[in-house]
């Protein structure tokens, strides 16, 4: 052996793993929009040197650091630039290792960490929006009669980085029914710099060509960026479109508020004048786009709601067991009450379980959960009962129903669930419920917990 030291070999170097995302096989890239730091936890000699490569797609997609003392820190942890590696590797797998050069000896490389980096969802994107629609952009309707100019903007998105190049193209119908079709942002002209600084990017246009489209036509915003720095737009991430329905007559009269359904934590509709066991219930409807509702339980309010490109919604908790009334009042135009909506809630579901790696019964702490993933259930319970509990995330590996088991003497009842669950379900929110059977009797089902799995640092 040459040098001082144990003698280094692969096996007695486990994987590297990431501070900001403990999940093993998935990697969520907005984990890393603050920073990425990756850990090495072996045994460390104070004269060791060690390098970090992280490998992807070649070029910008990969990084291999030069070799560094160890220092004095423990854990062993470098930061290596997060967002410009995950820019060129969504949705492709990456390794990642560390090598260790121990005395005079060949340097050692340790175990892989193998991860999938997860595509960004569209919902985690911004829409562009002109800012003279109702709701400053979020309303159904662009009234464009009194319109003189008008502002395209959008704000900042996720993994935004100096150099990003982007496009705004718009597209609708001529009033001769010809198609309007306008490329408004385009690289190199527009780029991500200094203007970005207040977390958007806004422009002024004069309007006379939006007066030109045909009334109650659809005005279509189409946007991309270049998130690697490219100028050619057939590399470029494309954004949710957002739709406008154009007004060239002047203001639409007002929408009266219309309740369209009621859903139980089973997200299935509750019909009107119908019986439930529910208690929490999501009452959903239609108005004007870009105003406000109030929804009431006869005459006591239960909040207000804008309708979100004419759609609003409203959750309702703890219903006590009796006859609700609902109706939505606008808050607009002449305060037009909606329809009404009857439930009955009879004896209500058994509370959701709980898990025990998610304290605070919304967000699964990855790291807890890494070993041991824990449902706990707690209710009226009778030791013959037979309890599962159904585990609903992405199909196939992310889905798990237990088998049934008897409840037993001790409350409450604990059911190990595979870790499994949680790797195939990162970045995801799942629903988890409980169902017990007594006797003869149909299966109860609990009402859902719906719980987040998300990185959450380590």
């Amino acid at each position: 052996m040459n040098g001082q030291g144990t003698e280094l070999v692969t096996e007695k170097l486990p994987p590297p793993y990431i501070r900001e995302s403990r999940a093993l096989d998935l990697l969520n890239p907005l984990a890393l929009t603050h920073g990425c730091r990756i850990v090495m936890e072996y045994d460390i000699e104070p004269g060791d040197r060690v390098s970090v490569t992280w490998a992807g797609a070649p070029g910008a997609g990969s990084y291999t650091s030069v070799f560094f003392p160890v220092g004095e820190l423990r854990p062993l942890e470098v930061g290596i630039g997060g967002i410009p590696l995950v820019i060129f590797n969504l949705g492709r797998t990456v390794t990642l290792t560390y090598t260790v050069i121990r005395g005079d000896s060949a340097p050692v490389t340790s175990q892989p960490l193998i991860l999938y980096v997860l595509p960004i969802a569209l919902s985690e994107f911004p829409r562009p929006f002109i800012t003279q629609a109702p709701g400053f952009g979020t309303g159904l309707v662009l009234d464009v009669s009194a319109l003189t100019q008008f502002t395209l903007r959008t704000n900042a998105w996720p993994l935004q980085t100096q150099g990003q190049y982007f496009w705004l193209r718009l597209r609708g119908t001529n009033a001769d029914d010809s198609v309007f079709d306008k490329l408004y942002w385009s690289a190199p002209g527009n780029v991500v710099d200094q203007k970005f600084d207040k977390g958007f990017y806004a422009q002024d246009y004069p309007a006379d060509l939006l007066k030109g489209l045909k009334d109650r036509s659809t005005l279509t915003l189409e946007f991309m960026a270049g998130l690697q720095g490219s100028e050619d737009p057939a590399l470029a991430q494309v954004f949710a479109h957002r739709n406008y329905i154009v007004s060239t007559n002047g203001p639409v009269t007002p929408v009266v508020p219309v309740i369209e359904s009621v859903k139980g934590s089973d997200n299935i509709v509750i019909p009107d004048m119908g019986d439930t066991a529910h208690s929490r219930v999501m009452v959903t409807g239609t108005a004007l786009a870009g105003e406000e509702v109030e929804l009431f339980d006869g005459e006591v309010s239960l909040g207000k709601a804008r309708a979100i490109s004419g759609r609003w919604e409203v959750l309702v908790s703890e219903l006590d067991v009796r006859r609700h009334v609902f109706k939505a009042v606008a808050l607009y135009g002449g305060n037009e009450e909606s329809n009404t909506w009857t439930i009955n809630v009879t004896s209500p579901l058994p509370l959701p379980l709980t898990i025990k790696e998610a304290p605070d019964n919304i967000n699964l702490d990855l790291v807890a959960a890494r070993d041991r993933l824990t449902a706990v259930l707690d209710y009226d319970m009778e030791a013959l009962d037979l309890v599962r509990v159904m585990w609903v995330g992405t199909p196939g590996a992310g889905t798990r129903t237990t088998a049934p088991v008897r409840a037993g003497d001790i409350k409450p009842r604990e059911i190990l669930l595979p870790t499994s669950l949680v790797s195939a379900n990162v970045g995801q929110t799942v629903t988890v419920t409980f169902s017990y059977t007594r006797g003869a009797s149909p299966p109860v089902v609990s009402q859902p917990l719906r719980l987040s799995v998300f990185n959450s640092g380590g």
